[in-house]
């Protein structure tokens, strides 16, 4: 028995040796864990240095400068010259209001101008010609000055030409010179009267009734402030249009930009003129070069208040997240015109470069917003 044995013990000690000779087998998942937290770190190394010297940020959107048109006097509307999406100049007739009851009280405004001069041996319609020249000229001084100061503002930002802004302060000075044209006249023809008319304060008062009656009809036709767009046109023949209320929704095109939502905690490296990319969701596959032009110096913090006091308010989240600040960034047009399907509200992407972007980061990132452009065509 012992020698039929002998056999099997000698081949269990033999397995028994080459188990404790073999090395022993490795862990795979403790290498996969190491990759893993390596990636891991690499990403979050990523996500704040990116933060901070290239923020990015998807809650941009195109913005303008948009009016709601209202009337100066009240009526009924008889007519729209305008259609929806129209481009539309400076001055450009948009809709009319009756103009009847404003005619009759210029009509009766002269009457009582005339019944006051009867003893003057003045010319009434020469008075009344000059009064008139003085409103249109009050008018179209008025609509300068608006047009002047939009465009002086687009010049300074660089949206238009220093030749236009001349051309403006020539229009501002032009429009003031008729002005005063226009009053030196009237003076002439009121004096034209005698001292009797001049010191008569039923003609002082049938003037100015009648200036107001010229100007009430001059305000029935609203025309454009600015060269603009007619957008959102609700306004329909045989509305009754109030002076308080808006009527007609106006953007002037002349000067767009792009509001991009930062973080707080990504404010920290950007300044004024810090270049930046700009992608557009209504034009997928192309970058557009910008800048920072402004960042705003504050929000609305909703705090609630009683009794002239500030509430403490309850805390609901263990981390409350960065509140955002808008980044108002300007195309750069110099290299590339404003697109016009880049719309008013349009939702835009954007990057900016802290510095310049001229370092690692920044590069990466100009790479990223690239590839975001390509694949934007999918969303």
């Amino acid at each position: 028995m012992s020698e039929e044995s002998s056999p099997h013990s000698e081949d269990a000690s033999q397995a028994n040796s080459a188990e404790e000779k073999s090395p022993p087998r490795k862990n795979p998942a403790k290498k996969v864990t190491i990759i893993l937290t390596i990636i891991m770190l690499l990403l979050i190394s990523w996500y704040v240095m990116s933060d901070r010297w290239a923020p990015y940020s998807s809650r941009g959107a195109v913005d303008g400068y948009i009016t709601q048109l209202a009337p100066r006097v009240d009526g009924n509307v008889v007519d729209i010259m305008v259609a929806d999406g129209q481009h539309v100049v400076a001055g450009q007739p948009l809709f009319q209001i009756d103009p009847r009851p404003y005619e009759i009280a210029v009509s009766e405004a002269e009457s009582q101008l005339k019944s006051a001069l009867q003893t003057n041996s003045s010319s009434v319609a020469n008075i009344s010609a000059s009064q008139a020249n003085v409103v249109s000229a009050e008018s179209r001084l008025e609509n300068t000055r608006i047009t002047s100061q939009r465009t002086f503002v687009l010049v300074d930002r660089g949206a238009l030409s220093r030749q236009q802004g001349d051309d403006a302060r020539a229009d501002l000075r032009d429009a003031e010179a008729n002005l005063s044209s226009a009053r030196a006249q009237l003076r002439s023809n009121i004096e034209a009267l005698g001292p009797k008319g001049m010191d008569n304060p039923d003609v002082k008062r049938a003037q100015a009734q009648l200036e107001n009656a010229q100007l009430n009809l001059n305000y029935a036709t609203v025309r454009a402030p600015t060269d603009g767009v007619v957008t959102n046109l609700k306004l329909g023949e045989g509305r009754y249009a109030a002076s308080t209320q808006p009527a007609m929704t106006f953007i002037d095109v002349r000067g767009n930009w792009v509001s991009a939502d930062l973080r707080e905690n990504q404010l920290g490296h950007i300044n004024q003129g810090d270049s930046a990319d700009i992608l557009f969701d209504s034009i997928p596959g192309k970058v557009f070069k910008g800048r920072v032009q402004s960042i705003a110096w504050g929000i609305d913090a909703a705090r609630p208040t009683a009794n002239g006091l500030m509430q403490s308010q309850p805390e609901q989240d263990w981390f409350e997240p960065a509140r955002r600040m808008p980044v108002r960034i300007e195309l750069d047009e110099s290299e590339m015109p404003w697109p016009e399907a880049a719309r008013v509200g349009g939702r835009v992407n954007v990057v900016v470069y802290a510095g310049g972007g001229k370092h690692p980061i920044g590069w990466l990132s100009a790479g990223l917003i690239r590839l975001s452009s390509w694949v934007s065509y999918l969303y």
